[in-house]
């Protein structure tokens, strides 16, 4: 009885191949199709292991690289830049006047968010002129924005 193209083994079928060689005859089309069959495979396992790993990249750029681990002065503190904006127009809408320079407050963890002039004056810089968390050592950075809610500078 003979065996069915399905039923020769990968590893099998390159030695019938190169048996079929020595005795001076080609490989029938069903050796070829099982050896054809058995090089897709590693294909097919390399290419789902690539879209694994774009996947997996894909969710370590979406949410592994959020959150309040800011380092300053690099692009990723935008969060925190965008977060004091929010404060400061939420601020505002309320009624507030923005224009003495409110402190806004703790926005994330170590960072608070203060309202400053631009360009600054020379009060903007004073200790009792800055936020009491930053002043005291409770935060230790701040994100400043002007009185209509513009980013001035981070630190």
């Amino acid at each position: 009885m003979r065996k069915a193209c399905a039923d020769v083994p990968p590893a099998n079928a390159h030695s019938l191949v190169a048996m079929a060689a020595a005795a001076g005859r080609p490989a029938s089309p069903h050796i070829r199709l099982a050896m054809a069959d058995a090089a897709a495979v590693p294909r097919a396992r390399e290419n789902s292991l690539l879209s694994a790993a774009a996947i997996a990249f894909a969710l370590l750029l979406l949410f592994g690289c959020s959150g309040n681990n800011i380092v300053p002065g690099q692009n990723a503190v935008m969060p925190v830049v965008q977060k004091c904006q929010l404060k400061c127009s939420m601020t505002a809408k309320t009624g507030t006047d923005m224009s003495p320079g409110p402190c806004l407050g703790i926005i994330a963890d170590d960072w608070v968010c203060d309202v400053a002039h631009s360009p600054r004056i020379p009060a903007d810089d004073l200790p009792e002129n800055q936020c009491p968390d930053f002043r005291e050592g409770r935060a230790h950075h701040f994100a400043e924005v002007t009185p209509d809610c513009r980013f001035i500078r981070e630190a």
